[in-house]
């Protein structure tokens, strides 16, 4: 199929702006909206397919607080506080403190960096994210766990269940809510 476009070699493209590569272009501005460029499909940043490889952005609502952003804090925007391992967000006990107990490492396999775990404290905005996901923290190291990348480099560690699968994630403190890494 050949629409009338500045390119060459017979392209498919929409917009009307070819590069004379033998790709199919659209614009990736709405839901649906794809791009195959080569081997590679890119639908809207929610899913990227390149060769075998597909990354997909699975954003694992939280299943107990469902309310504006830091409703889970009263609606009071949650700030990391400097010094403390998660900013707080795992618990009050400042980075170094020996009476935190440690729960293993993790070593991210892209950085090469190791980033120390440590036990959630009771009552803590990380303690209701554990409760909203019925999550229970184990020791960081093992295979096949859920793997929590929280505020300022921290880490926690939980067995999956039925509601979060094994693998790796960032944490959203607005919503409470999980994103796979």
């Amino acid at each position: 199929m050949n629409r009338p476009n500045t390119g060459n070699g017979g392209n498919v493209n929409r917009p009307n702006t070819g590069n004379g590569n033998g790709n199919v272009n659209r614009p990736n501005s709405g839901n649906g909206n794809g791009n195959l460029n080569g081997n590679t499909i890119n639908r809207g940043g929610n899913t990227n397919i390149s060769g075998n490889t597909i990354n997909r952005n699975v954003v694992v609502a939280n299943p107990v607080y469902r309310g504006p952003a830091y409703g889970w804090n009263h609606g009071v925007v949650w700030a990391p506080a400097y010094g403390y391992w998660g900013g707080g967000f795992w618990g009050a006990f400042a980075i170094g403190v020996t009476s935190a107990a440690v729960y293993g490492a993790i070593v991210n396999s892209t950085t090469h960096v190791t980033y120390t775990s440590y036990q959630v404290a009771q009552s803590s905005p990380g303690a209701t994210l554990l409760q909203n996901y019925q999550l229970t923290q184990v020791q960081c190291g093992p295979p096949n766990l859920v793997v929590i990348y929280g505020p300022d480099n921290s880490v926690i560690c939980a067995n999956p269940n039925q509601l979060v699968a094994a693998g790796n994630y960032n944490l959203d403190t607005a919503t409470l809510s999980l994103t796979n890494a």
